[in-house]
């Protein structure tokens, strides 16, 4: 599924238009990447929890050049866990 699929999704189910439809979708994204750069957890009941995790930097072997190490920076990084009921919902439906 793509943004737009997203988009017309709610624009369907909630009888709005189009243009509501993408600044709603566009709200919610925003909130969360905002929420989480900030070091904030978002927690969406029975769908999943947001939050950011901070990488320590580390020298791993370069693949193309053996012998060769590449130093990779500390980084900040988006985590994403579903919720249980996200999962057994999964799970429900490969049955």
């Amino acid at each position: 599924m793509k943004k737009q699929d997203l988009v017309n999704l709610v624009m369907h189910n909630a009888r709005i238009s189009k243009k509501d439809a993408t600044i709603a979708v566009d709200t919610v994204f925003e909130a969360i990447i905002s929420a989480v750069s900030m070091g904030e957890k978002v927690q969406i009941s029975r769908f999943g929890t947001f939050k950011s995790k901070e990488m320590k930097s580390y020298d791993r072997p370069s693949l193309d050049d053996a012998g060769k190490w590449i130093h990779v920076e500390e980084r900040t990084r988006p985590i994403f866990k579903a919720s249980s009921s996200f999962v057994d919902r999964l799970n429900q439906d490969e049955e």
